[in-house]
Parts: structure tokens; sequence; C-alpha cells
């Protein structure tokens, strides 16, 4: 073998050593980023497992200024949960929060073992007021909540309303029927609310006939330094009554709704703006109070109101609609 020979196997031997020299050097370079990518993976779910820790702490210590805390059995917000992912599933914005739940009155706690058999033989009974609300996604002011998927409407205050007379030992049910999706599903736009509650409540009227009162349950779209109070450095959301006039027993539902006015006035002045008669162009007039004599609608705040305020409210009105619906005199 010549000089030459050699040299020209030396080239290609080396010209070989370096390929795999530099095959392995991808390789390992290769596996060096696989290794970082894995550990940025792992840093980053790390990360969002914190954050929304920390959401949810900062949901339970927002909702926990207005009574609300950790989640339980058969608490309001299990309940919006299941209804929310029976009927809105598909209507991200409306989801509300799963794991927070009622605080527990410390007094309740301490009662007696009558006092709780009390409460548990009037919620085996058949329902004493039912609440339900003509136009459901009306929605309070958007705050922090919202950013935790938590939408402050007429829908959570009927369940927080709710869950605090069952709680007074005053059997209470929320409608749960998806008024929207109905009038979706049948061609219906938004003025025929009133309709589509009347389609279920005409039913459940016939199902539960012990009930003493019937509650529509709206928000009103005033200002708020209308719709707001401030009693003893405590902020309300104030409420009012309206009555429709266009059908002949009106005044039968007018009386309680003056009833009801006179005794929250009574103890807190200026929380209710009155009875609102409606009748003539331009309105309902009728509210589907035509077809029992103890249906009202009752505004609760507007639409610049807080969840915090609504809530104020709602600890009144469970004593004056149990004072009510147990026939007191103030």
């Amino acid at each position: 073998m010549t000089k030459n020979n050699y040299k020209k196997y030396y080239i290609i031997i080396g010209d070989i050593m370096r390929r795999f020299k530099a095959k392995r050097k991808l390789k390992k370079r290769a596996l060096i980023k696989l290794v970082i990518i894995l550990i940025l993976i792992i840093l980053l779910i790390k990360n969002i497992k914190k954050n929304f820790i920390d959401y949810s702490i900062m949901i339970k210590e927002k909702l926990t200024s207005i009574g609300l805390s950790s989640i339980r059995d058969n608490n309001i917000l299990d309940k919006i949960y299941v209804y929310t992912k029976d009927n809105i599933i598909n209507k991200p914005n409306n989801m509300l929060v799963y794991n927070l739940e009622y605080k527990e009155n410390k007094n309740k706690e301490e009662s007696n073992n009558e006092d709780v058999k009390k409460v548990v033989n009037n919620l085996d009974s058949e329902p004493l007021i039912y609440i339900y609300s003509s136009h459901q996604k009306e929605e309070y002011v958007k705050d922090g909540s919202n950013d935790y998927n938590v939408t402050p409407g007429v829908f959570l205050a009927s369940q927080i309303l709710e869950e605090k007379l069952n709680n007074s030992g005053i059997k209470t049910i929320v409608m749960k029927d998806d008024i929207t999706s109905y009038l979706i599903s049948n061609n219906m736009d938004y003025s025929k609310s009133y309709i589509a509650s009347r389609h279920f409540l005409e039913s459940d009227i016939k199902k539960y006939s012990k009930v003493k009162l019937f509650i529509d349950l709206h928000r009103d779209a005033a200002k708020k330094d209308v719709t707001t109070i401030d009693i003893n450095q405590k902020k309300y959301a104030r409420v009012m009554f309206v009555i429709g006039k266009e059908y002949s027993t009106y005044e039968a539902n007018l009386a309680k709704a003056n009833k009801i006015n006179d005794m929250i006035n009574k103890l807190y002045p200026n929380l209710s703006r009155g009875v609102l008669q409606k009748a003539g162009y331009g309105v309902n007039g009728i509210y589907n109070q035509d077809l029992k004599d103890n249906i009202i609608l009752i505004e609760l705040g507007g639409n610049e109101n807080t969840l915090e305020e609504v809530n104020n409210t709602i600890e009144i009105l469970v004593n004056i609609l149990g004072d009510y619906i147990n026939e007191k005199e103030l």
C-alpha cells in the first residue's frame, strides 16, 4: 500500500469519526433539551396547581365576606352546579363556583334538638314559598368574582334566599327549569319571558298546592343611588314590589304585596321602594299574577348592586317572609 493510499484511508476514517462524534453530540444535545423541556413542564404544572389553589382561596375569601365558606353536601352552590351542568353547560360564562358553601350560623349550631327536629319536619312537608325568575339571566354588578366564573344574578339570589329560608324552617323551592332554553327552543324572543315562565309555573301551581307565596324575583335597572340604602353603616340592596293591574283579581295580589312592604318598612324604613302598580301601553300589566292571588314580583336591588349588598337584604327578607308565612303581626 502506497503512502498516498494510507493518507486517503486516514482521511476517510477521520471523516467517519468526526461524523460519529457529531451525531453523539447531537443526541446529547437532544437529550439535554428533552430533560429541560420535562423540567419546564413539571414547573408549569406545579405553577398552574398553585395558581388554582390561590384562585380557590381568593374565591373563598371573597364569598366568605357575605357568609359563604367551604363545600358541604346539598349546599346551595352544589345545586347551582347541578342546574348549570344540566341546563347551561354550553354557556361557560354562566358557570358558577362549585367548591363553596354558606358559613354555618353559630347560633344554629347551638340550637337544641327540638328546634332541629322542627326544621327537619318543616322541610319534609310541601313548600310554603316558591321562587322563580322570569328573567333568569338578570345580573348584578360584575366585580372580581366574575374573574373566577361566578355570575352574580337573580338565579343565584333565588338560591341563596331558598337555602336561608329552608334553614329558618320555612320550606322553600326554586324553579330549576331553564327559561332561556325554552325561549330558544320555541323560537321566542326575550320579550316572551313571562310566557315561558308561565309554561312551567302553571304545572307547578297544580303540583304544590300548599304554597302560600309565589315570588317572581327580578333586579331593577335603576341607578345605584336609587337601589341602595345604608343602614347602620351597612349597605343593602333596596327592594320594590310590582303588581300588574290588567286582570280582574289584582287587588288580592296587591294586598299581599302591601302587607309585606309594610312589614319591611316598619323595621327597616326606606329599605323598600314601595309597591309599583303597572298597567297600560308598553308594560306587561299581568306578570302571570292572574294565575293565583298569592303571586308577587319583587325587584331585589339593581344591576349596579353587589352580591354582598343583595345578600344583606336577603338576611332581612328571610325574617320578614318567615313572619308573613307564620302570620305574625309586627
